[in-house]
């Protein structure tokens, strides 16, 4: 779950350095200086993607249904989506060409609210990659769930945690036929 978290951390990141550079080009301030940062937060947008991302793995992680940023009302949803409209708004009367500048900040939006998500999460799953839906229920492990991770920090004690939630995220010992490289193709989720 680390990885994800840095991931996104890294892609919300570039994203910003982006809107700053977009910004610096359109006032012509410091142009070579702006490109430069432009074309290296590309390339962290690129590193930070796939640190956050589970391709030619077995395994990916999944939150539970409730703990999805998107699932129902969610507060954090509320304020970061309110910052960032504060922002898109202020981005059209700075700038005449905004639109790349709008669709980054819908980008900022997104891995805010799932780095949220991912930080403040008390249980994952750990689940197998599946080629089609329908193999979701008629293959073994049912619903691709293959771990159950409890997050430490949140739980001190075993006694605490949730019913089905066996493994703390710093103790699991994952099989090595999880572990090995998937070369059947390549799975983005």
């Amino acid at each position: 779950m680390s990885h994800m978290i840095l991931g996104l951390f890294g892609m919300i990141l570039s994203v910003w350095m982006s809107i700053g550079a977009f910004i610096a080009l359109s006032f012509e301030f410091h142009i070579i200086r702006s490109t430069y940062i432009l074309l290296l937060s590309m390339c962290l947008m690129f590193l930070s993607y796939f640190t956050f991302c589970s391709a030619k793995t077995n395994l990916y992680v999944r939150l539970p249904s409730d703990q999805l940023p998107f699932s129902g009302i969610k507060l954090y949803t509320i304020l970061f989506g309110l910052f960032h409209l504060a922002v898109a708004i202020a981005m059209v009367y700075l700038m005449k060409n905004c639109y790349i500048c709008l669709l980054l900040i819908a980008f900022s939006f997104i891995f805010c609210c799932d780095a949220y998500s991912c930080l403040f999460t008390d249980v994952y799953m750990l689940c197998e990659h599946r080629e089609h839906l329908y193999q979701m229920k008629r293959l073994e492990p049912v619903d691709g769930i293959v771990y159950n991770v409890a997050v430490r920090r949140v739980y001190k004690t075993k006694d605490k945690v949730l019913s089905g939630f066996d493994f703390y995220d710093d103790e699991i010992q994952v099989d090595k036929k999880w572990l090995e490289d998937n070369d059947k193709g390549c799975y983005w989720t």
